[in-house]
């Protein structure tokens, strides 16, 4: 689930973001509100890192419905989407190392006087790994150790300023 504006630098790039592999249905509220600007975040945190991961997905356990796309074919509508972000900054004075995840309901957000609420949608990669089943960063302690990765997959992105 790559974000179009992530794929800018020429038309065939961005082509790709359209294939049906790199599609979810998601209500437009959702998707040209918190999406979007989670999305634009990410790109903004990417952007002053050295290596930033990303990893977006969305959970179908629990459904919102089906949908139909353009050629009629059936789709399942996710019930939350969510993106685990690993960060790496040689330059940091916070930290070189850092993690966050982001869980969010499919439903339309409010968007406040300062912006979303994004801390409120916040949590550790070990909390996403619970919720979705998944492993993130497999390869992270062949990197940094083990207990470096499990503490760093442990962190609370609320507490560190690299995130806000």
């Amino acid at each position: 689930q790559l974000p179009s504006a992530d794929r800018l630098c020429c038309t065939e790039a961005n082509m790709q973001t359209f294939y049906g592999t790199n599609l979810t249905p998601q209500q437009n509220e959702h998707n040209e509100g918190i999406w979007q600007a989670l999305e634009s975040k990410v790109r903004t945190i990417a952007n002053n890192s050295d290596t930033t991961y990303v990893v977006t997905g969305c959970m179908v356990e629990n459904p919102r419905g089906v949908t139909t796309d353009s050629d009629g074919k059936r789709m399942t509508v996710p019930s939350h989407y969510f993106k685990a972000l690993l960060r790496y900054s040689k330059a940091s004075t916070l930290t070189q190392w850092s993690a966050a995840a982001f869980y969010l309901e499919h439903k339309n957000y409010s968007k406040g006087s300062s912006g979303y609420d994004f801390k409120s949608v916040s949590m550790s990669i070990d909390e996403l790994e619970d919720k979705t089943g998944l492993d993130f960063f497999v390869n992270l302690p062949a990197v940094i150790g083990e207990d470096a990765a499990a503490k760093l997959e442990a962190q609370d992105p609320v507490n560190s300023a690299v995130w806000w």
